[in-house]
């Protein structure tokens, strides 16, 4: 179930893991108090949302305090759509952006959900 990404605000990061699963790419957000959450879009049929680009390192942001987390997204709409969404997360000594891509003819979703791991 997808949860507000500002749930990071106060959190300190152990460690980001990079992965991919049949859906495209897949982030995973360790943290000291034991929380994890995933990064990742799903996969419904014909569009293809993957991450683009980091403005900066996960090592950046590991081991300090998150001060600011949050989702910022952008659609165009012309032969198809497409989506920017940037996750932008800052703490005292870096600010680490995270730009996905999303690509459909418009009929699905090209959303990047962030979601908590419960085992």
């Amino acid at each position: 179930m997808e949860i507000n990404f500002n749930v990071l605000e106060g959190e300190v990061l152990t460690k980001v893991e990079e992965t991919t699963d049949v859906s495209g790419d897949v982030l995973i957000f360790h943290t000291q108090s034991g929380n994890r959450y995933r990064m990742k879009h799903h996969q419904e049929c014909c569009e293809q949302v993957w991450l683009e680009d980091k403005n900066g390192k996960f090592d950046d942001i590991v081991g300090d305090r998150i001060l600011s987390a949050y989702k910022a997204e952008h659609q165009s709409v012309n032969d198809g759509c497409c989506t920017w969404t940037f996750f932008i997360i800052a703490t005292i000594k870096h600010v680490l952006t995270l730009r996905w891509i999303g690509e459909s003819n418009g009929y699905y979703s090209e959303d990047v959900e962030f979601e908590e791991i419960t085992d």
